[in-house]
This record gives structure tokens, C-alpha cells and sequence, in this order.
């Protein structure tokens, strides 16, 4: 998470980022380095209203993923962008949402 973090802030080196995290571990971790231009702030106890990657697995564990297995890495990649493009998503998903996706 320190890499992420650090990365974010190089990439945004003019710009102060509040960032939202969810509570796990890793996102508290003690030893967790938090960079001067960024500042971290926590989501609510169980909030996937709050937190619109939640959508993104909950659709994930259902389809196209769920109970399947894939023999490579190029299946997977190949069934993720079939399925996610036209997304199957019931909501409009926000830029960052749809770019963490790479859907057009």
C-alpha cells in the first residue's frame, strides 16, 4: 500500500489528494506511509453504498468469474473484456470506475 501510495503521489507531485480507504488491514497498517501531498480518510464500518468497487466485485463474484476455472491468464483477460464491455453493471459507474475497468 506504501508503493501505491507513493506512486499516486509522485504521478499528482503539484496536487493534494484526500483519499478514501475502506478499514482493511493493510490500509492501517502501522507501518503505512502516507506521502505530505496525501491525505487519508476512512469510509464508514460496511458501506458499499460509499465504496463503488464493492459493485464491481459483488458483479465479479457473480459473472463471469464465479465457480470457474481458467487454465491461463489470457482466459481470463479474454473473459473479463467480453463480459465487461458492454459492462454489465446496473448503474452508471463514475470515471474512475470505468477506467479501473478499461471499458470504453
Amino acid at each position: 500500500m506504501s508503493l501505491y501510495l507513493a506512486e499516486v503521489s509522485r504521478r499528482h507531485p503539484d496536487e493534494h489528494i484526500l483519499m478514501f480507504l475502506d478499514r482493511a488491514g493493510w490500509h492501517q497498517a502501522k507501518a503505512l506511509v502516507v506521502p505530505d501531498n496525501l491525505t487519508l480518510d476512512w469510509l464508514p464500518p460496511y458501506s458499499p453504498q460509499c465504496n463503488p468497487e464493492e459493485l464491481v466485485w459483488r458483479e465479479v463474484r457473480r459473472q463471469p468469474f464465479g465457480n470457474h476455472d481458467f487454465d491461463s491468464v489470457d482466459a481470463v483477460e479474454t473473459t473479463g473484456s467480453a463480459s465487461w464491455s458492454p459492462h454489465p453493471f446496473k448503474c452508471n459507474p463514475s470515471p474512475a470506475l470505468t477506467g479501473l475497468l478499461m471499458l470504453d
